[in-house]
């Protein structure tokens, strides 16, 4: 037997093992009850953890208040879909509408203008939809490498036009659509 360390040691087939006697024992207990001697919770103790790790969590936790951390997440969730993913014969959003969804994305986070929502689109690639009132609006990466927006009103036919996927012109175009839904 070959001691690895205070609490463990190596058994003939080199596997660790733990020498239960020796490994420290951690009181799991609050503060509160291990003074008492008592088992059961306290109740301001209770609290106490609950308002430490809520505040804890608002100040680690960056998706809370920036809508942009989220799309970005879900951005990558969208990325890893595979074939037939929506049980209709759907090719997953290849390498290219990727690639300029996240783009797209950056250029929205620079015009502090968040999608309401991120999906894989049916029409095979990935989709930005924008809501305000009755207006919506969308853009859409496509696989066949397109990038397609589209503006509509309650009262009015759709308006559809590609974007060329350059960056510039992408800025120009998510101020179009931001003006639209604003005014």
């Amino acid at each position: 037997m070959q001691l690895l360390d205070r609490y463990t040691y190596a058994t003939s087939s080199g596997r660790p093992s733990f020498l239960e006697s020796q490994r420290p024992r951690k009181d799991r207990r609050l503060p509160s009850e291990r003074s008492s001697g008592t088992s059961s919770p306290s109740i301001l103790g209770a609290a106490a953890v609950a308002t430490a790790s809520s505040t804890a969590q608002r100040i680690t936790d960056p998706s809370r208040e920036d809508p942009f951390t989220k799309l970005y997440l879900r951005l990558s969730s969208i990325a890893k879909l595979r074939r037939n993913w929506n049980s209709y014969g759907a090719e997953p959003p290849n390498r290219w509408s990727t690639f300029w969804t996240r783009r797209i994305l950056h250029a929205l986070s620079l015009a502090n203008f968040p999608p309401s929502n991120v999906t894989a689109s049916s029409d095979e690639g990935i989709a930005f939809f924008f809501r305000s009132g009755s207006k919506r609006a969308s853009i859409e990466c496509l696989n066949t490498e397109e990038i397609v927006a589209v503006v509509s009103d309650a009262n009015q036919t759709p308006k559809v036009w590609f974007i060329c996927p350059d960056e510039k012109e992408i800025a120009r175009e998510i101020g179009v659509m931001q003006k639209f839904l604003t005014k």
